[in-house]
C-alpha cells in the first residue's frame, strides 16, 4: 500500500471513529441475499467441458437486486426497506460522508428491521443482462449540483452537508456507475413497483423464517 493511501485511511478512520455514536444493539439475524432478476442463455449448445472458452449455451443471471439486512432483538413488526437514488448504492444509508450514523443504524437502534438495497445494475448488484458502456466521465460537480448541496463550488447557505474537504471527498467516492440503465428511471426493473419488490422480499423472508 502507498503512503498516500495509508494517510487517507488513517484520516477517514479518525473521522468516522469520533463521529459515530450508535448505542449497542443486539442483532438476532443478519445476512444478505439477491432478489428478483432474470436469466438469459447464449445461443448454441454447451461445450464448456471440451472448450472452456466456448460460451455457447451458457447462462447469465442478472438484473437482480442485492439486499443486506439486520434484525434487532425484540424488533418492531414492520421493517424498513431503503432504496437509494440515482448515482448511488445502498452505501447512502449506512454512514454519512462525515462519519455519523446513517438511517440504517438510526432505525436499527430504534428497533426496526432494516433492509439496505443495491438496486439492479448498481453496486453489488452490477450484473446486467444487456451490453453496456461505462465511460470514465469526470462529473463530480454535476452530482454536487444535482444533490442540491449548492452550485459548485459554493454551498447553499442553509445546507446541512458538512463543509470540510474529507466529507466532500467521501461523498464523491460513493457515486456508483449505471450499468445498462435504459429509460428515464434509476430503478432498472421499472415494471416492478413497490408492492412487487416487497413481495419478492417477503417470500424470501418467509422461506427463512424471518417474516414475523
Amino acid at each position: 500500500m502507498t503512503k498516500k493511501f495509508l494517510a487517507a485511511l488513517a484520516a477517514a478512520s479518525l473521522m468516522f471513529g469520533t463521529a459515530s455514536a450508535m448505542k449497542p444493539v443486539t442483532i438476532t439475524a443478519q445476512g444478505s441475499f439477491m432478489a428478483g432478476g432474470k436469466v438469459i442463455t447464449s445461443a448454441g449448445t454447451y461445450n464448456g467441458v471440451n472448450d472452456p472458452k466456448d460460451l455457447s449455451g451458457n447462462t447469465l443471471h442478472g438484473d437482480h437486486a442485492y439486499v443486506f439486512y439486520q434484525i434487532p432483538a425484540k424488533a418492531k413488526r414492520h421493517a424498513l426497506i431503503f432504496l437509494h437514488g440515482y448515482g448511488q448504492s445502498g452505501k447512502s444509508w449506512e454512514t454519512t460522508p462525515d462519519g455519523r450514523d446513517g438511517f440504517q443504524n438510526i432505525f436499527l437502534e430504534r428497533g426496526y428491521k432494516v433492509f439496505i438495497v443495491d438496486e439492479p445494475r448498481r453496486g453489488r448488484a452490477g450484473r446486467a443482462t444487456v451490453n453496456a458502456n461505462v465511460p470514465a466521465t469526470p462529473d463530480d460537480q454535476l452530482w454536487f449540483n444535482n444533490f442540491r448541496m449548492g452550485q459548485w463550488p459554493n454551498f447553499y447557505d442553509d445546507v446541512a452537508f458538512p463543509r470540510d474537504e474529507e466529507s466532500l471527498r467521501q461523498f464523491f467516492m460513493q457515486m456508483t456507475p449505471d450499468v445498462g440503465i435504459r429509460g428515464n428511471t434509476h430503478f432498472l426493473q421499472a415494471d416492478l413497483n413497490n408492492d412487487k419488490v416487497a413481495d419478492v422480499m417477503t417470500r424470501w423472508l418467509t422461506s427463512k423464517g424471518l417474516a414475523k
